[in-house]
């Protein structure tokens, strides 16, 4: 019959609980079963309160069942944090009383005592004693015997072999794997030997007659507890994580993304715990970011690269216990392209031609309206990305002999690469009067008017002529298919390519990475920039200013 519910089937009146052990793991559980079963009551209709009750209880049996057999087919074993032993102990303390309780007034054994005496006395004719408080009588002796050992062996600091199986099948239960001849085992062992006595006690107490309550067992540890992961919040994992990234030479844009990934994130799980997450919650974030019309590739190189870097981070730095956005994908289709990456003849003459009559409406737009003159023109000509031209300085502008050099710098701003790049400025520009202007422009930033001196308002400030820049530009080039700032990098590749400009030269002018050991030899000088900016065609506009 089809489960009614998942793994729960009515079998001729009765519900079976039922789940197929992986195939891999079987050899690593006792019995080697290829099926976990558990029958759980009458099945009359839909499944009772208590049935599920108990399904719920056998699930677990299941799931804890599975993560030993991965430790043991894993060869790990836990690591005992001093609040997993303690909490262990505890666990242990009141299962043990408990046991205890119940074998005082369990009185099945005083029964079959009772129905093997009356069948000796049928068989031998004979009258059989009964022993006055034999089950107690009996209980006692078994307390003096083990009571005495476990002292002794406290006192010598012996651990016996029986402390060591009887503490391995409770750890067991526990969801623990121990290592047996581990610094941590002795220790835990020590603690259990100790509780052994405390029990031991506290049952002679009880046989005397007196009141020795029950502890409630703790409260469960949640996995991230047991590993003594620290509280982590998700958003928090950013901080920790520029820390290292920020020495490493990562770029403020990449911290400004991954903060708005990872707040992005815990709005959509309406919490902030790191150490909660699953891979389901990943997979749930992906497919809403699909559902908001974002872009495949912004969710693959956005949203998911984030989240795995900073887990991987939290895991290798002991905030995680895994990284639960390490396996999850999303296909990326091939791009159906419909014309080619970089801006054509016709769009780079109306751009450049719209930068050149721009004027600024305001006294205030003043930086802007230079943004919109000449940073199209400077990213046509250098092939640079618009966030390194957007933060260029008036002291990053020099002559070298009857050339003139930008010095693209990370003092400056954002660089990619954090490397220093000197790009020689093409003669069309200076012949339409970029330099002119550089000249009668004070010291500092070109184009960028930030509020404050603080990393956080150059970021503001450079983000804000970029959109604004977007905006100017897809005025006159608005073809959807071609990005309207970096259309030029694409463009002056080509450029390079049909000019026969050789690649280690172009990358060391545009900052692509030349691959190969050989790129690693020698430099592109100067000279050999200026040679080959010098080649780059001019764009055919109507007339100059």
């Amino acid at each position: 019959m089809a489960a009614v519910v998942k793994y729960l089937h009515s079998i001729d009146g009765r519900w079976k609980y039922r789940r197929v052990v992986p195939e891999r793991l079987r050899a690593h559980i006792d019995g080697n079963i290829r099926e976990f079963v558990r029958w759980l009551g009458a099945a009359k209709g839909q499944p009772s309160p208590e049935v599920l009750r108990k399904y719920v209880s056998v699930g677990e049996e299941f799931e804890a069942l599975v993560v030993m057999a991965e430790k043991r087919a894993s060869g790990q074993y836990d690591e005992l944090t001093e609040d997993l032993i303690e909490h262990f102990i505890a666990t242990v303390r009141s299962h043990m009383l408990e046991e205890d309780e119940e074998g005082r007034f369990d009185e099945s054994e005083d029964d079959l005592h009772e129905a093997v005496r009356q069948q000796l006395e049928g068989d031998s004719r004979a009258k059989i004693a009964d022993i006055p408080d034999r089950r107690w009588a009996k209980r006692q002796e078994g307390i003096d015997r083990t009571l005495e050992a476990w002292r002794a062996d406290l006192a010598r600091g012996h651990i016996s072999d029986f402390v060591k199986e009887e503490l391995l099948d409770r750890a067991e239960g526990y969801g623990l794997r121990l290592a047996p001849g581990s610094l941590g085992f002795r220790r835990l062992a020590g603690r259990f030997l100790q509780l052994l006595v405390e029990y031991g006690d506290a049952a002679q107490k009880r046989q005397e007659g007196n009141l020795v309550p029950t502890p409630k067992p703790p409260a469960p540890m949640t996995p991230e507890k047991r590993r003594g992961l620290p509280d982590q919040t998700i958003t928090g994992l950013v901080e920790g994580w520029w820390k290292e990234a920020k020495a490493a030479g990562r770029s403020l844009s990449t911290l400004d993304a991954y903060s708005r990934t990872a707040r992005q994130f815990a709005d959509f799980l309406k919490h902030d715990d790191a150490n909660a997450l699953s891979k389901q919650d990943v997979i749930a974030f992906k497919d809403h970011r699909l559902e908001q019309g974002k872009s495949l590739k912004t969710i693959r190189d956005g949203d998911l690269a984030a989240l795995k870097a900073l887990f991987e981070w939290a895991v290798a730095n002991g905030r995680m216990a895994s990284n639960p956005a390490k396996a999850v994908k999303i296909i990326t289709p091939k791009r159906n392209l419909s014309r080619s990456k970089g801006f054509t003849d016709a769009e780079a003459e109306a751009i450049l031609m719209h930068a050149m009559h721009h004027k600024g409406a305001t006294r205030a737009a003043k930086k802007t309206a230079a943004a919109k003159r000449w940073v199209p023109w400077l990213c046509a000509y250098t092939g640079a990305r618009v966030g390194e031209m957007v933060q260029l300085r008036r002291e990053d502008v020099r002559q070298e002999g009857k050339a003139w050099v930008l010095t693209l710098s990370p003092d400056a701003g954002t660089i990619k690469g954090k490397v220093l790049r000197e790009v020689p400025v093409h003669h069309h520009l200076v012949e339409v009067g970029f330099i002119e202007f550089v000249l009668a422009a004070p010291a500092g930033f070109l184009f960028l008017n930030p509020t404050g001196d603080t990393e956080e308002k150059l970021r503001a400030a450079r983000r804000t002529i970029k959109n604004r820049l977007v905006t100017f530009v897809r005025e006159v080039a608005a073809d959807p298919n071609v990005q309207p700032n970096h259309g030029w990098r694409h463009r002056f590749e080509t450029l390079a390519r049909e000019c026969g400009l050789r690649e280690d030269v172009t990358n060391a002018i545009t900052g692509h990475a030349t691959p190969g050991v050989a790129a690693s030899y020698g430099n592109v000088t100067l000279a050999a920039k200026i040679e080959a900016i010098a080649k780059i065609p001019r764009v055919a506009i109507q007339r100059t200013a």
